[in-house]
């Protein structure tokens, strides 16, 4: 017999909860005496690596784009042209149901003859932005999805948004890291709302399925940087913004930001031709700091009849104020 019951089940996810491992079985084991710490593992996959907005105007919110007579139902439409390339809102698309649960669950295949079929990357809706991303507009969540079913009698269609979330009678939620809509009310009470798994080959009858639309990340994953351990700092397959950078002090390696419209916003960021700090200065010399590849090469810094002065200025130069 099986001691996986319901007490050891929760235990393992409040350890997960509190970083604790689930070394310890007994269902009266403290959290707090587990030897292990609980490690969550985050695959390149995962990393979402453009930001979305906390919010977005009134007029790209959900709730505005779903009543937009320009954006057609079963369409998406991308934010490309309002600066979010990254954000793609899809419209009253039409839910197949998760095979063998009963009707209160529901995803979208993204292609109907995959196989296997119900591999997650074969599902549109993974991606979603949590609808509580958007914690300041209580009152119209700019993430929000809008949930609707046919109020008419089949084979007629009537689409008319459900309400929100964990309400009578659906009592729908969100599950947005797993790419699903979950219905808690019972079966017959869903069938009776015209929500219920019904294929033919495959195929879910649509004046029957639940309707969504909702925001979904389709930006780039993952980072390329590779390792942070020393040596060379390659970001230039990044897609980064550095924001109220104050200074950029530079030892005797250096950084390789070889991308394109980066703002270095601040103080003391570009120094002349040069960039980095040393016992010597030398200002205006288009050549230096010579590279080595790893390294600044100071058998190249410029000297005079040997003499390498603290500062070195190269060029016609223009003092203005009083010097001390």
């Amino acid at each position: 017999m099986s001691l996986l019951n319901n007490n050891r089940k929760t235990n393992l996810l409040f350890r997960q909860f509190v970083g604790t491992g689930n070394a310890l079985l007994p269902e009266n084991s403290n959290f707090t005496n587990e030897p292990l710490k609980n490690i969550n593992f985050v695959f390149d996959t995962e990393i979402q690596n453009q930001e979305v907005p906390l919010t977005l105007p009134n007029e790209l919110r959900i709730s505005q784009l779903d009543i937009c007579s320009n954006i057609p139902s079963d369409s998406s439409f991308n934010l490309a042209a309002y600066g979010y390339p990254q954000l793609t809102f899809y419209k009253d698309i039409p839910l197949d149901p998760v095979p063998g649960a009963a009707s209160q669950v529901w995803f979208k295949y993204i292609d109907i003859s995959a196989n296997p079929l119900t591999n997650q990357t074969n599902n549109l809706l993974i991606g979603m932005i949590p609808f509580k991303f958007d914690d300041i507009n209580v009152l119209d969540p700019t993430y929000l999805p809008i949930v609707k079913r046919n109020f008419a009698v089949p084979p007629l269609t009537n689409f008319v948004n459900v309400g929100a979330p964990n309400n009578s009678p659906l009592y729908w939620i969100q599950n947005a890291n797993n790419g699903l809509i979950q219905f808690y009310a019972s079966t017959p009470t869903l069938n009776a709302n015209n929500i219920q798994d019904i294929t033919s080959s495959g195929v879910q009858d649509v004046t029957k399925a639940p309707t969504l639309s909702f925001y979904k990340y389709t930006g780039t994953f993952g980072t390329s940087v590779g390792s942070g351990s020393g040596g060379n700092v390659d970001s230039s397959a990044i897609n980064l913004k550095f924001d109220k950078l104050n200074r950029m002090i530079l030892p005797d390696g250096f950084v390789d930001i070889s991308g394109t419209n980066y703002d270095l916003s601040g103080n003391e960021t570009v120094r002349t031709y040069y960039t980095y700090n040393r016992a010597q200065m030398f200002v205006g010399y288009d050549n230096l700091p010579i590279l080595d590849g790893s390294a600044v090469d100071h058998t190249q810094d410029p000297s005079h009849n040997n003499i390498k002065y603290e500062l070195d200025v190269s060029g016609n130069t223009h003092l203005n104020g009083k010097l001390v």
